[in-house]
């Protein structure tokens, strides 16, 4: 009679969980405030080699000095994401479809732990001597996705005048990522190779921003000015690498670009961008009951030509 060997779910699935741990701290008097947070988050998901796991430090600082005609403040936002996941036993169906339609007789491991690859075409139909692909306890890809983010920022406000104020702020963000995706020798009709690619990207950018703000009431009237500058600049660059050749077996171990024997040329990306503007807005209160609101902006980027570089944009 038929012998039951492998539990298939039990072998491509796991009890997924969620951690989420968060640590803040608050203080200040009446002319500082601060705040400083830190967090760990990690997601298991439910098919193993499938992962989440993310860390985060925040901080924001903010002071008012000279009798609260000054004011001064940053803010920091840093965040580290590694990303896993595995895509396991035969590429064209899900893992739920595929467990299901897994022969039981077919035990997942040799009995000195290695994933069973001992071809019996009785049993199952794309297996192959030697070859265990079709196992679906080994993975056809596995991806890694670390990225990193980090966002800050800091700005002045003085009070110049009565209803007179003055605003600088500047903005930083800088992003990163690296990502390596392993794909196995697969059991598909075209046979297809082990193939590894890698791809690193990094992005760098800031946007500085000035503001004169008026503001004043005369009686009945109330007046709102607001004029403007924005500068900012974006930095972009990335490789991509591609190798094949990796050998027989498919051993985790080796999956790394030093144990292939052909490369694909590499793919290398660049991009710079430059993006200026000026901007004014107007309002005008009547005794609360009438508003008149005109905006007009003025923005010009180094991505068009320069006969064609700079825009107007009035609105009321």
């Amino acid at each position: 009679g038929r012998q039951d060997l492998t539990d298939w779910q039990d072998e491509l699935f796991r009890v997924g969980n969620k951690q989420d741990y968060n640590l803040g701290i608050n203080g200040g008097n009446e002319n500082t405030i601060y705040s400083l947070g830190i967090s760990y988050q990690k997601d298991q998901g439910v098919v193993d080699r499938n992962k989440a796991v993310r860390y985060n430090m925040r901080s924001n600082i903010e002071t008012k000095l000279f009798d609260d005609k000054v004011k001064i403040g940053a803010s920091m936002n840093y965040t580290i994401r590694e990303v896993q996941g595995a895509t396991q036993g035969f590429v064209w169906s899900s893992h739920l479809i595929e467990g299901a339609s897994m022969p039981t007789n077919i035990p997942a491991y040799t009995e000195d732990g290695r994933p069973y690859s001992e071809g019996d075409q009785t049993k199952i139909d794309f297996y192959k001597p030697g070859r265990p692909y079709g196992n679906r306890v080994v993975a056809n890809n596995d991806v890694t996705n670390p990225q990193t983010r980090m966002n800050a920022g800091a700005f002045v406000e003085i009070q110049l005048i009565d209803g007179l104020k003055f605003k600088s702020s500047l903005g930083i963000n800088n992003n990163s990522n690296f990502s390596r995706a392993y794909r196995s020798q697969t059991m598909d009709m075209a046979d297809a190779e082990a193939a590894l690619t890698v791809v690193s990207n990094r992005n760098l950018g800031y946007s500085w921003d000035n503001t004169l703000t008026y503001d004043k009431k005369f009686g009945v009237h109330s007046l709102n000015v607001l004029l403007g500058t924005n500068i900012g600049a974006n930095s972009s660059n990335g490789i991509t690498v591609k190798a094949t050749g990796f050998p027989d077996g498919d051993p985790e171990a080796l999956r790394y670009m030093e144990f292939s024997d052909i490369y694909d040329k590499p793919l290398e990306r660049a991009g710079d961008s430059r993006s200026s503007a000026y901007f004014g807005r107007l309002n005008y209160n009547l005794m609360d009951k009438y508003l008149l609101t005109a905006t007009v902006r003025r923005d010009g980027t180094a991505r068009f030509h320069e006969d064609v570089r700079w825009g107007t944009f009035p609105s009321f």
